[in-house]
């Protein structure tokens, strides 16, 4: 990422947390209901805080953590829009419990020392008159905080768009990859990073006869846990007294599972019942992941690989601006995000920043559907970032 070299590194402007031990409360302006353990519920058709902020240098974003008020399957999601001194910065829908990240204009500070956030929840829900419960407030979201950073200046770069590869001519995709990239397809596997959600992406490089090591290449987490996770580079992921033995009964052959009780990361193990005891397995797997955390940790912060989310509720760029932060936080690391999207041609990739990469792929699947994996699709997306991401000098 190319960014103004004399801008600091990615701070901190101001932390405000809601809810009953926060420090919200004398700073809400209006359209919030009474602080709950951990959550403030944003009420009415919008609210409303002040945030003051130490002055920094480069671009300004707010995060903010929110869960919307939803009715199972009858309202899945709710309209959130975001407004930072009266300027719309955001326009997202929010299924679930969501960390978004939003670039603030700088026309949108002034010399004050402080902004006023506005969150504006059209589509708030009265449970009383869904049959939800009796509660008669209007409630749009659960709040959990907002974060204020600094980040360093990016150099404007104008998005950049690749098809999808030709395959048709003689040699077929290999030729295709090895003209574009200069590398065979397993090379160019060992370029990307996976970032868990499911299995996924791990499972088409292996489909190509790549077996890159990866700390979170076999593991399921959602976005929330990923982004607590890269904050501490999942610094003592691999404590034996924090590993949990499980299996599932769906998989076939009754495969070990372990969970990471710190992180609540999954992991597999490709062990299965009457192979390895419980215990044995812990042991082995603690030390797996004690190599591979460090090796996470030492990707971080050199930025020689291209980390890939697929998780579906990474859906644009507010949804991933988090998890970028963050990356950026550890190193000159870019992020590709891959999105199901049957109006665009699989393996399309858009370069939306100088370190974020946007794939598009007609379809992603659970680990137990492996086999309708758009591996063509897949190989196409990492060839395209790849070519770009060298293009501008990454990887160097």
């Amino acid at each position: 990422m190319e960014v103004d070299q004399e801008a600091p590194a990615i701070c901190a402007a101001a932390h405000v947390i809601f809810g009953l031990n926060g420090n919200a409360a004398p700073l809400q302006i209006e359209g919030w209901s009474m602080p709950e353990v951990g959550h403030t519920w944003s009420i009415d058709r919008f609210s409303r805080t002040r945030i003051p902020y130490q002055p920094g240098r480069g671009t300004m974003v707010l995060e903010l953590t929110v869960t919307p008020m939803i009715v199972g399957v009858i309202i899945r999601t709710q309209r959130l829009i975001v407004a930072v001194n009266g300027n719309v910065v955001g326009d997202e829908q929010v299924a679930g419990e969501t960390t978004l990240g939003f670039a603030v204009p700088h026309q949108a500070l002034d010399n004050s020392g402080s902004l006023i956030v506005t969150l504006s929840h059209p589509e708030a829900i009265v449970p009383a008159d869904v049959g939800l419960n009796p509660d008669p407030r209007r409630l749009g979201f659960s709040v959990r905080d907002m974060l204020l950073l600094w980040v360093p200046q990016e150099t404007p770069i104008a998005p950049r768009e690749r098809a999808p590869l030709a395959v048709e001519a003689a040699g077929g995709q290999e030729a295709a990859v090895r003209f574009y990239t200069a590398l065979s397809t397993i090379d160019l596997m060992a370029y990307f990073e996976g970032l868990g959600h499911n299995c996924e992406f791990g499972l088409m490089q292996r489909n190509v006869g790549a077996e890159p090591l990866g700390l979170l290449r076999f593991a399921g987490l959602t976005p929330h846990v990923l982004l607590r996770g890269l904050d501490m580079a999942f610094e003592g992921i691999e404590e034996p007294s924090r590993l949990r033995v499980f299996t599932e009964k769906e998989l076939p052959g009754e495969e070990y599972l372990v969970r990471d009780d710190r992180y609540s990361v999954q992991f597999h193990t490709n062990f299965f019942e009457g192979q390895i005891t419980p215990a044995e397995l812990i042991e082995k797997l603690s030390l797996h992941l004690r190599f591979l955390r460090r090796q996470f940790q030492e990707v971080l912060e050199n930025g020689s690989r291209i980390f890939v989310m697929h998780h579906p509720a990474a859906r644009g760029v507010a949804h991933v601006l988090p998890i970028l932060n963050l990356l950026r936080s550890h190193g000159p690391n870019v992020l590709l995000y891959v999105t199901e999207d049957r109006t665009v041609p699989p393996g399309t990739v858009v370069q939306e920043k100088a370190d974020l990469f946007h794939g598009y792929i007609d379809r992603l699947v659970p680990m137990w559907d492996a086999q309708r994996i758009n591996v063509a699709g897949w190989v196409s997306i990492c060839a395209n970032t790849y070519r770009m991401w060298r293009e501008q000098g990454g990887g160097a």
